[in-house]
């Protein structure tokens, strides 16, 4: 990276930035506009498959389109995309993300709309490059967890938005899901216009240094910590099961016990908002491995006793429930998250890929549930099989948090722990 502009200490415990917070915060609001068009492809699915006469199986493609492309190539791309200056890169992937939020409003038929929506993808796996870089130019050590909770926070606000918020907006646009879309692409211009008036550079010593001395490729890091593998395991099963029941758990529930969009979409909001206060309370936790152990394990266990009951039951009660529990769980992520910034010797060019590798998991969890589910559906003609099939695939989380302590995830070069 080339010499930026105030180039300062390394941040420590005295003299860090107050600004940090505003750049920071600024960062993870960027990604508001994207989940809202991520988010709420559920609540606008009906009105899209009518419109554009789907199959299942389409609809399952369209649920996948998001992060099908980003799946594959979140690796190059965060190898490609780390050499470059975070303020530039930030502005470039915002603006182009408005543009195909509002090409998917404009699209006049499947493929055009498939195409946009993929092309939106790239854009959504480029900021998990750009939250890392800016994470670690900007946060102290100890407050790493801390910004990831945050980030599950404002993921799980979007969520609720498109979730919640969505079946209204539609409601007041008469069933229009073109104009809905138009609405959340302006959403993504004004956040895309805030970092480009208050994002920044911070090229401290310490990581130019760090920089500096990488001496191969980036995307080796992979290869010497076995534990972003068991624990990319668990999130790619605990987001298929998540997606699956996004995409198409309001129509299951229309067909099956006649719930309107808007009611479902109030309940599955309870989900995020129980995602977001469970994560602040996780990122208090001291997090060694046993710990993290215990929260895959637990996190898997509550993800499918929650999947289910939505799907047993047209009890509203229950369902707040189950969709509660289910939030919970989904709580483990910004210890999780943490995990990246704490590997031994990983280098800042490292450290992008190494995250985008457990976002891989994340994205190939989420390109593979609706995909899969719509397969099922359309084989079997019971969506409810589907869904459970699916969503019972977040138990991976279990497999992964028995490993976690186990010889296997330790380094290659070291009989230590990975994590202590």
């Amino acid at each position: 990276m080339g010499k930026g502009r105030g180039e300062a200490a390394p941040l420590d415990e005295v003299g860090a930035p107050r600004y940090r917070w505003v750049v920071v915060g600024t960062m993870l609001t960027t990604y508001l506009g994207a989940y809202l068009v991520a988010y709420s492809l559920g609540i606008l699915l009906p009105g899209i498959s009518k419109e554009l006469d789907l199959s299942p199986s389409q609809q399952g493609w369209l649920g996948t389109s998001t992060v099908l492309g980003s799946a594959v190539l979140a690796l190059p791309i965060a190898w490609w995309l780390s050499r470059y200056r975070v303020k530039i890169l930030g502005t470039a992937i915002m603006f182009l993300g408005t543009l195909f939020v509002f090409g998917q409003a404009w699209a006049p038929n499947f493929a055009l709309f498939l195409l946009a929506r993929l092309l939106f993808g790239f854009t959504l796996v480029a900021r998990d490059t750009f939250r890392v870089i800016v994470t670690r130019q900007w946060a102290l050590p100890k407050e790493i967890t801390m910004v990831n909770a945050l980030f599950n926070g404002i993921t799980e606000v979007g969520v609720f938005i498109a979730v919640a918020v969505t079946p209204l907006i539609l409601s007041i646009f008469s069933g229009d899901w073109r104009k809905v879309l138009f609405v959340y692409g302006a959403v993504s211009l004004l956040v895309a216009l805030g970092w480009l008036a208050l994002g920044k550079e911070r090229i401290a010593a310490e990581y130019r240094t760090k920089t500096l001395s990488q001496t191969r490729s980036p995307i080796y890091s992979i290869l010497r910590y076995r534990i972003l593998w068991i624990i990319g395991l668990g999130l790619f099963g605990a987001e298929m099961s998540y997606t699956a029941l996004l995409t198409f758990w309001p129509t299951y529930m229309l067909d099956k016990f006649n719930q309107s969009l808007q009611v479902s979409g109030l309940i599955f909001g309870v989900l995020p908002i129980a995602s977001t206060l469970a994560g602040f309370g996780v990122a208090f936790i001291p997090a060694g491995v046993a710990v993290r152990r215990g929260l895959l394990v637990i996190a898997g266990l509550m993800m499918v006793v929650g999947c289910w009951g939505m799907l047993a039951t047209g009890s509203i009660p229950l369902l707040v429930l189950f969709a509660a529990l289910n939030g919970i769980a989904w709580g483990y992520w910004p210890v999780i998250a943490t995990i990246p910034f704490e590997l031994p010797e990983i280098k800042p060019r490292e450290l992008p890929v190494v995250a985008t590798f457990l976002e891989t998991a994340w994205w190939g969890g989420f390109a593979v549930g609706p995909v899969l589910s719509g397969v099922l559906h359309q084989a079997s003609g019971s969506m409810g099989l589907a869904l459970f099939i699916v969503t019972s695939f977040a138990l991976a989380n279990v497999f992964s948090g028995t490993f976690l302590g186990s010889r296997f995830a330790q380094q290659p070069e070291s009989a230590e722990e990975t994590l202590s």
